[in-house]
């Protein structure tokens, strides 16, 4: 049995909870904010349904000196927009023993915070980023969860100064065999799809969202809002191969190989099927858009300028958004704005090589 901490008390922490519970592991969240874990500090258990049904343990820690005491395996599982807020508190406390694994905020370079902070206290602690959590879903109640087949593979970058068959054999001993190791991890990060398919869905269903409407999630994948989606991710892949990474484009990921290639609309509308639950976004302030337009699509954008590599759909999204919701987008991403505006692709990506 592993102890494993999780930071965050949203959907996948309470998902993956339940999950790592299922597989025996012992379990203890942390809610920074206090207010997400209240009634498991009462229950200590997590119900879970759909692909996983069952009453799963769970202790809550109070506070992120607990929770690094707890266990040397460590995922955080925060919006982006929360990341730097969590890390910084739970900085101090990391030793080198400890594992920690980011899920979630993918492309938003909060890995590249956490390297260089490490680092700068001469500590060794070994660190993952995730394309994707192992373990979706909802947070359906205050102790429930709604859970999503189980990631059968999860592409996985690793701190460069780690030893890659210790964390991967560490990694699989928690959650099973289902990783693949990328180059870096920012090929991993890029391998993310959230940020292309939520920023289209999104913009195309944006009345439906801003007037709180009940709507059915992947559903609304129609083929113009598929069309947006794959010209958004020609790029996403077109940045990835900039940089010498070979990105799988959505299509190719979702189809068969031996049969003709899926349309957009054919890989997600299934899934609104499988996946009940997963309504669409009802608030305006959905990280749809706060999490995945300035900690995702602007951190492409930047890579593919400083790599050459035009982005022009993904650049008007940028700006299309920026004009609803009245905000610079590019200026909220606080982990670019530490890079400063004069970094260059050996500045910004130079954390995630080799020391030395």
């Amino acid at each position: 049995m592993a102890r494993i901490a999780i930071a965050g008390a949203g959907n996948i922490a309470f998902t993956n909870a339940a999950l790592l519970g299922h597989f025996g592991q012992e379990v203890a969240i942390w809610s920074p904010s206090s207010a997400g874990t209240r009634d498991l500090a009462r229950d200590g258990r997590i119900t879970a349904s759909g692909w996983l049904n069952g009453s799963f343990a769970a202790g809550v820690a109070e506070d992120p000196r607990a929770l690094a005491g707890f266990a040397d395996g460590i995922m955080t599982a925060v919006p982006a927009y929360a990341q730097k807020a969590v890390f910084d508190q739970l900085l101090p406390w990391l030793t080198d023993d400890h594992l920690v694994v980011v899920s979630g905020g993918q492309m938003s370079f909060a890995t590249r915070y956490m390297l260089m902070s490490l680092r700068s206290r001469g500590l060794k602690t070994a660190v993952a980023a995730l394309h994707n959590p192992v373990m979706m879903g909802r947070k359906v109640s205050s102790s429930g969860a709604a859970l999503v087949p189980v990631a059968r593979q999860v592409r996985i970058g690793l701190d460069p100064d780690s030893d890659a068959h210790d964390q991967i054999t560490r990694l699989t001993g928690i959650f099973g065999d289902r990783f693949v190791l990328s180059d870096d991890m920012i090929a991993a990060e890029l391998s993310a799809i959230g940020g292309v398919v939520h920023a289209a869905l999104a913009l195309c269903n944006l009345t439906r969202i801003e007037q709180g409407e009940e709507w059915c999630g992947y559903g609304n994948t129609t083929e113009s809002v598929g069309r947006l989606t794959e010209t958004l991710d020609a790029e996403r892949v077109a940045v990835g191969a900039a940089l010498g990474y070979a990105i799988a484009s959505i299509v190719a990921l979702y189809s068969d190989p031996a049969a003709p290639p899926k349309t957009m609309q054919e890989i997600f509308q299934p899934i609104t099927y499988q996946r009940t639950f997963r309504n669409g976004p009802r608030k305006i302030t959905t990280r749809y858009i706060e999490e995945e337009i300035p900690y995702n699509l602007v951190s492409i954008e930047l890579i593919g300028r400083l790599a050459g590599v035009a982005t022009p759909v993904m650049s008007k999204i940028i700006d299309i958004y920026g004009i609803l919701r009245g905000q610079d987008y590019r200026n909220r991403n606080e982990f670019l704005r530490m890079a400063g505006p004069d970094a260059d692709l050996a500045t910004l990506l130079g954390p995630y090589r080799r020391a030395g």
